[in-house]
C-alpha cells in the first residue's frame, strides 16, 4: 500500500495518494527519456552521491536546476498530449488541505480535465508534479540510477 506523502509549497499543505500500478507505469514510459538526461544533476544534486530511501523525493531543486538543459529541452520537445497526459496523472492523485485543518479536497477534476483551484500557479505545477513523480515513480527511477552509478557495499 503508498503511504500517503505531505509537503509544503506555497504556504499551503498538499498531500499526494496513491496511483495505480498501470498509470505508474504509462507515466514513467513517458518520463523515463527525462529522467535518463537528468541523471548527472540527479547524482550531483544526491549528498555524497548516495541513493537513500526517498533521495529522489527530496533532491534541492535549486542544486539541480542550472544543470537541466538537455531534460528542459526534450520538455520543451514534449508533445502537448503527452505533457497534459503525465501533468493530469499526477495531479489527479494530489489533494490540498482546507483552510482550517478541516480535511483534503481534490486538486483536479478528471471529468472536467482541469485544476479545481484557480490560485495554484503554474510553478506550483511544477513542483507538485515533480514530488508525485518523484514519491509514485521514485522506486522505479532509482533502479535506473543503480545501472548508473556503483553503490557501496555493506
Amino acid at each position: 500500500m503508498q503511504e500517503p506523502i505531505e509537503f509544503a509549497l506555497g504556504g499551503r499543505t498538499f498531500r499526494v495518494g496513491a496511483m495505480d500500478a498501470m498509470t505508474q507505469q504509462h507515466v514513467a514510459r513517458r518520463v523515463q527519456p527525462i529522467f535518463v538526461a537528468a541523471i548527472p544533476a540527479i547524482l550531483a544534486a544526491l549528498p555524497g552521491g548516495k541513493i537513500e530511501p526517498g533521495a529522489l523525493l527530496n533532491l534541492d531543486m535549486s542544486v539541480m536546476t542550472s544543470a537541466l538543459g538537455t531534460p528542459a529541452e526534450m520538455l520543451a520537445k514534449m508533445p502537448d498530449d503527452q505533457y497534459e497526459y503525465i501533468q493530469a496523472r499526477c495531479l489527479a492523485c494530489v489533494e490540498v488541505q482546507k483552510s482550517g485543518g478541516a480535511g483534503w479536497a481534490p486538486i483536479w477534476s478528471a471529468g472536467a480535465n482541469r485544476l479545481m483551484f484557480d490560485d495554484i500557479e503554474a510553478h506550483d505545477l511544477v513542483g507538485i508534479t515533480f514530488r508525485v513523480l518523484a514519491g509514485r515513480l521514485g522506486p522505479f527511477f532509482q533502479g535506473l540510477l543503480f545501472a548508473f552509478i556503483e553503490q557501496p557495499r555493506a
